[in-house]
């Protein structure tokens, strides 16, 4: 057997962990790995294996062993020769395997705090998707292992260090992490000719403002004028005509806007115009505080950048706040008599808008649009897994909220939605990085470590 992977494909089984979990994040690389081991490390690894029960050093109390810090050894060495580098002198990577087993401990103890245990089928579970992502049976990869000098305990170690890692990630880290959707601009204003499709519309556009910053007469107005431009269309009124006799109208704004980049085009926008042929219309689409209809005069393509696809969910919530984490759960009780009320057949929307405490959607009767799966709250993702389109989730508590999610419609997202997400995913994955390298430098700081003096 023939196999070649490197740190993070052990451990993180990243892509198809993302499909599982409708998430795009990074994490810390910490793992085993394949790797010819160098005989003049052998010694190394194995100098002190008279003593592998002696305590090392104490972290809050809790000893780490000599077998821990010899099997932080193997991995550590594991990982240079893999990478192609120079193993470090044997005093320096036991000072490197001390601190990474130091490291490992405070994570695995604030895991603990927060109710987090892996369990031994979770760790055989990522094996068999590592297995299956090389072709091999589980018993073919850890035979490898095992002749590559690591031992079954090395590998489970470090697949529940990952998997800790990953729980800790979602618990606490992400929340500190925050993208904007600026910084993505940002970055692909940057790196525009890295995702360079070639793909261009030409468009004549009208647009009508449609938003909450209104005042209630004005929106109604402009919705009336959307209709009566949705009538004519489907009367077969020229384009070009409309746009020019609307743009009288002080607010609306039309006209021909040329080729357009498709990264330059709304997701929702481009959604439906890719639908249709040249000198075809479409709208009124929802978009930005706007509603827009688009008429496609032209197309043009040039080739496109491979990238993986992406998942949009269209969602609405109901949230009910209390005063404090204690009331949580008296509303809590209040939202199951209207997520009851909804099953039986109430309108979700009607229903969010009379009850909702979410002013970010509650005049929209819950609804938060289409969201791409990159972009999905943390806290969604348990109860979305196991939904299908028209379902209500159940009763979800987080702190002193408490809120039902509406799993409208599931779409492939467009060209864009993926370019964006595989930025955002750069973007988190860096901060995540960072945020967690301080977040270990703080757990390290309030721990009690103490060195024995005979390691």
């Amino acid at each position: 057997m023939n196999f070649k992977f490197s740190v993070q494909v052990l451990l993180r089984a990243k892509d198809m962990l993302i499909k599982k979990q409708f998430q795009k994040f990074g994490l810390i690389s910490l793992a085993v790995s394949i790797f010819l081991v160098l005989p003049s490390f052998s010694s190394v690894v194995w100098a002190q294996s008279d003593s592998l029960d002696r305590i090392v050093v104490t972290v809050n109390g809790e000893p780490i062993t000599e077998t821990d810090v010899q099997r932080r050894i193997r991995l550590l060495i594991f990982d240079e020769v893999q990478a192609g580098r120079t193993a470090p002198s044997a005093a320096n990577v036991r000072a490197q395997a001390i601190d990474r087993a130091i490291s490992q401990l405070v994570k695995r103890q604030e895991a603990r705090r927060f109710g987090i245990f892996i369990a031994d089928a979770q760790i055989s579970a990522r094996l068999s998707e590592l297995s299956d992502r090389n072709g091999v049976s589980t018993e073919q990869l850890m035979a490898h292992f095992v002749e590559q000098g690591l031992t079954e305990a090395d590998v489970q170690t470090s697949l529940e260090e990952v998997l800790i890692e990953e729980s800790l990630t979602r618990r606490v880290l992400s929340r500190r992490v925050l993208v904007r959707e600026e910084e993505i601009d940002r970055y692909l204003k940057v790196n525009f000719s890295e995702f360079e499709s070639g793909e261009q519309y030409n468009l004549t556009i009208i647009v009508i403002p449609d938003n909450n910053q209104l005042t209630f007469a004005r929106r109604r107005h402009f919705r009336q004028v959307a209709e009566e431009i949705a009538f004519e269309m489907n009367s077969g009124r020229d384009f070009r005509s409309v746009a020019i006799a609307v743009r009288q109208i002080d607010g609306i704004e039309s006209g021909d806007v040329g080729w357009i980049d498709v990264g330059e085009i709304a997701p929702e926008v481009l959604q439906e115009i890719s639908k249709v042929n040249p000198s075809q219309h479409v709208g009124p689409i929802k978009s930005e505080g706007s509603l827009m209809f688009a008429l496609v005069n032209d197309y043009r393509e040039a080739g496109r950048v491979e990238l993986p696809e992406v998942r949009e969910f269209h969602l609405a919530r109901l949230v009910l706040i209390s005063s404090n984490d204690a009331g949580a759960e008296v509303i809590a009780e209040q939202m199951e008599n209207l997520r009851g009320i909804i099953i039986d057949g109430a309108d979700f929307s009607s229903l969010a808008k009379l009850y909702s405490h979410d002013n970010e959607t509650r005049l929209d009767g819950g609804d938060l649009g289409w969201v791409s799966e990159d972009n999905l709250p943390f806290e969604y993702f348990e109860p979305l897994s196991t939904m299908q389109p028209g379902d209500i989730s159940t009763v979800q508590v987080s702190g002193n909220s408490v809120y039902i999610l509406q799993l409208r419609a599931v779409r492939t997202g467009s060209y864009e939605t993926s370019k964006r997400s595989v930025v955002r995913e750069r973007l988190r994955n860096l901060k995540l990085r960072n945020e967690s390298a301080k977040w270990v430098d703080q757990l390290r700081s309030a721990a009690a470590i103490k060195y024995r003096s005979n390691y």
